[in-house]
């Protein structure tokens, strides 16, 4: 890993957006482990797609991280959602957080994720689903 670009290995917790109120925003649990600028990890979230799935739908992600942009790709490995889900986000300076977009096809929303730090992943989804719906 350089100087250049930041560690994002540990424990995050976010929350997802659906374009347009499609849905109800989804919050996730995310394990980042980076080597170098190579990322892979796992993402557990709360099930509101695939009645086949279970409560909470679980996913790997393989990515990279440059200087302060990151890109990932989530595979879906339980229920019938087998597709893939990209995202792209930047770091913020002090480290702790990475918002942006996500993508299925020509599908996206936005997101945001915070390092979990030991503190309780309801009250960092709070802040972050309170920072991207504050107006700029």
């Amino acid at each position: 890993m350089t100087s250049a670009t930041p560690s994002v290995s540990g424990f995050w917790g976010g929350i997802y957006f659906y374009p347009e109120n499609v849905s109800e925003p989804v919050n996730f649990d995310a394990e980042f482990m980076q080597a170098a600028e190579m990322l892979s990890g796992n993402i557990t979230e709360t099930n509101t797609i695939d009645p086949d799935g279970g409560v909470l739908l679980a996913s790997v992600i393989d990515g990279e991280i440059t200087g302060s942009e990151i890109r990932f790709t989530k595979r879906y490995t339980n229920g019938s959602e087998k597709h893939d889900v990209r995202y792209v986000g930047t770091l913020s300076q002090d480290s702790n957080e990475i918002s942006g977009q996500w993508s299925i096809l020509t599908f996206t929303g936005t997101f945001v994720m915070t390092r979990d730090a030991g503190k309780p992943i309801e009250t960092q989804t709070r802040r972050a689903h309170k920072r991207v719906t504050e107006p700029a």
